[in-house]
């Protein structure tokens, strides 16, 4: 049965009531597996009561990564370019903001509750713990070195960074239950200087806000509600959470991506993996902060403002189709279009109330492109064409969004519940796995066994700890030898052939007959840097993708080797218990399961060295198929000749710049592979007391619950085996 709007809250209620908890509260190892599964049901169920209750109102997200100039862009959209929203300096300072229509302008503050904060305290405590111990061990080290080199991960760190930075007033304000805090404003001036405590990069209470959200009186917000996120991958899950759970009830997004690294790796998969992934198919990319990228090339495009955006434009618009077209995101494909948030604020301020960073980049702009910014009307202009903001709220928050509103939340509601049955059916498929080989090792263990399983057990571990390092020694030389044969096998090579396109162009030479300025008709090659990038980059990705690939495979081995050795281990034991009170499996289990996780964590991060390949070639290329428009006194038949000359000359100049990109990929590619044998081996030779740790701690809540469970063996079977047979219905009805 398809899922659907209509049809979404009796099948949820059939399956709640199917997965009634009270059932298993005698059996902690079944209640989790149902518990798991029932969640799973309950978060779709959320998601649909959430589109059926906001079904009118359309709500849009204005997403990207920090720094991607989110802020700017409503500021510019809803407050004439005031700085109402503060930029925020780090991702633990980048709220969630709500903007939607009301009679009376306030804004409301939430900010995190005693248990929330507790969570952030219990993982700063974590972190100055383990860097405690990190810095006896490497003391020359600073701490950014430690927490790159040992991979600390972010909730951590971020968690550190939070607590750090908040004072004891703001932890005044932390309640058992979550403190929320409501002001009324009389205009954005007011609203401006009473957020910025509360929002701000150096707020207040920035570190413990949580959420906030601003009520206007402003009729661009009827029938809307607009939602500034966190930057892409929130190290706050609290605050993670709660983007994710209005992403799933948002129908369309403004996606923020910066020009400066324009739609990247982490741009596609959190379009692909959160966008696609919740069915918002009305998607307007925005490379941001145009200005920067036109501050880039000033160099190459002295006082040519309109080359200079064409070149600007071309390039972002080639990387944008090479990626989408890549990707596995599902849904229309996103409009794009190009905004100098800022520049919205320049133009509505007077000179006089430009603040540092906006003098900045008037005065960067007029370096570049003199002629273009000669007077204050003329720089307003400019940067007024450059924001596009008008046209953005004209064209797509007015036309794309709100003109098609209808259709748009039908289709999204559509999507989601497409989505939802996908991941309904993957989440069945996991616990029923679960469940399988649950009821296989109760129906083949005794209780009396257990004691004797649980000495044997850590016998074996404490084997595995003293033979660590030799099983670390022969698989390094797996991995080794794994690597090189990568590194081998790896083939990137530029053909050498530069693209290009008859251009037609009108020039300017200086005649001979009284040294006159002339204009001239001239046709050359103009390579085509756009399609040659293409090229290269669809040539490298092909390449580093059978990298990938073949490292996966590689990897396999390096890890299998490593659960052979373990495995063996594990074996010998077996065979020299001559009581058979070792069940070896429930240790190989366990096993399985850690080794797994590390595989899958271990892999070849192709998609950086993409971008920055990507990043270092459209670099170097900027601006190297120019032909000077102005051509020395001469006749126009030597003038064409020169501009022949000149075009070639750009060609030779392409093929050298590439041919030195192409060489440095081979010395990129080995620290690639190097870094990935590393991380491989690293949890058997840097971590090893913490993976005979954690094998040590799986095993026994293991065993303690099968104890547990053998106590009561008829019991527990029966309920685990009603248990599958309530999941199975459950999976035929989908």
């Amino acid at each position: 049965m398809k899922i659907s709007l209509e049809n979404y809250k009796s099948i949820f209620e059939d399956f709640s009531s199917a997965l009634d908890l009270s059932q298993y509260e005698e059996e902690k190892t079944i209640k989790t597996i149902v518990q798991c599964l029932k969640s799973k049901l309950e978060e779709i169920y959320s998601g649909g009561n959430q589109l059926e209750a906001q079904n009118d109102v359309l709500k849009i997200g204005v997403v990207g990564q920090v720094k991607a100039g989110k802020s700017s862009f409503l500021n510019s959209l809803f407050f004439d370019g005031e700085s109402v929203l503060p930029r925020a300096s780090t991702p633990m300072t980048a709220g969630l903001t709500v903007l939607r229509y009301g009679e009376e302008n306030k804004f409301q503050i939430e900010f995190y509750n005693t248990n929330e904060w507790k969570l952030f305290a219990d993982k700063d405590a974590e972190y100055n713990s383990l860097m405690n111990d990190l810095r006896q061990s490497d003391t020359s080290a600073t701490d950014t070195e430690l927490i790159q080199q040992y991979k600390i991960p972010d909730d951590i760190v971020s968690a550190h960074e939070l607590i750090s930075k908040c004072s004891r007033r703001a932890l005044d304000k932390i309640k058992p239950e979550a403190l929320i805090e409501s002001n009324t404003f009389s205009g954005v001036k007011d609203l401006q200087s009473t957020l910025d405590s509360y929002v701000g990069a150096d707020g207040t209470y920035t570190p413990i806000t949580k959420c906030l959200t601003i009520t206007l009186n402003d009729k661009r917000l009827k029938g809307i509600e607009v939602v500034d996120t966190p930057g892409v991958n929130d190290p706050v899950l609290s605050r993670e959470l709660r983007t994710r759970e209005f992403l799933r009830g948002c129908h369309g997004v403004f996606f923020l991506s910066y020009s400066g690294r324009f739609f990247d790796s982490t741009d596609v998969g959190f379009l692909t993996n959160r966008i696609g992934s919740q069915g918002i198919g009305s998607v307007v990319l925005i490379a941001s902060k145009f200005d920067s990228v036109l501050q880039d090339v000033g160099m190459h495009f002295r006082d040519d403002l309109g080359n200079a955006i064409e070149d600007c434009q071309k390039k972002m618009k080639g990387q944008y189709f090479n990626n989408i077209s890549s990707s596995n995101f599902q849904g229309n494909d996103p409009i794009l279009d190009f905004s100098s948030g800022i520049g919205y604020s320049i133009f509505k301020k007077d000179s006089q109330s430009w603040d540092e960073m906006e003098a900045h980049v008037v005065s960067q702009m007029k370096s570049f492109y003199p002629s273009f910014f000669s007077s204050e009307e003329e720089v307003k202009s400019t940067f007024y064409d450059l924001s596009q903001i008008d046209s953005i709220r004209e064209s797509y928050l007015e036309g794309v969004f709100k003109k098609n509103k209808v259709n748009i939340i039908k289709e999204k509601v559509n999507k989601y519940f497409d989505n939802a049955s996908s991941n309904i059916r993957d989440a069945i498929s996991r616990e029923l796995k679960k469940l399988a080989e649950m009821i296989d090792l109760i129906e083949n263990s005794d209780i009396k066994d257990i004691e004797k399983q649980k000495v044997l057990s850590a016998k074996v571990i404490k084997e595995l700890s003293s033979d660590i390092n030799s099983i670390s020694h022969r698989s390094s030389d797996i991995a080794e030898r794994c690597m090189k044969e990568c590194l081998n096998g790896f083939t990137f090579r530029w053909n050498g052939k530069v693209p290009t396109n008859q251009e037609m162009k009108s020039l300017v030479r200086t005649s001979t007959f009284l040294g006159k300025d002339r204009t001239f008709t001239c046709s050359y090659d103009k390579v085509d840097l756009c399609r040659l990038e293409e090229d290269i980059n669809r040539q490298l990705c092909s390449a580093l993708d059978s990298l990938s690939n073949e490292w996966t495979t590689k990897n396999k081995e390096i890890y299998d080797s490593i659960f052979k050795c373990i495995m063996n281990v594990i074996a010998k034991n077996e065979a020299e218990d001559t009581t058979d009170s070792f069940n070896g499996n429930i240790l190989r289990n366990e096993l399985d399961e850690i080794i797994e996780r590390m595989r899958n964590n271990s892999t070849l991060d192709t998609a950086g060295l993409k971008n920055r390949f990507h990043s270092s070639l459209v670099s170097a290329l900027t601006g190297v198929d120019r032909i000077d428009y102005r051509q020395e006194q001469c006749e126009e038949s030597v003038a064409i000749s020169n501009v022949n000359q000149a075009a070639q000359q750009c060609a030779d100049n392409v093929r050298i710049i590439v041919n030195g990109q192409v060489s440095n990929i081979q010395e990129e590619v080995t620290q690639l592979l190097k870094n990935a044998k590393d991380q491989s081996m690293s949890i058997l030779r840097d971590r090893k007391d913490l993976f005979i740790n954690e094998i040590s701690e799986k095993v026994n809540i293991t065993l303690d619950e099968l104890e547990q469970a053998l106590s009561n063996k008829n019991r527990t079977l029966l309920c685990a085996k009603n248990a599958q047979e309530t999941i199975h219905l459950l999976e035929s009805k989908i």
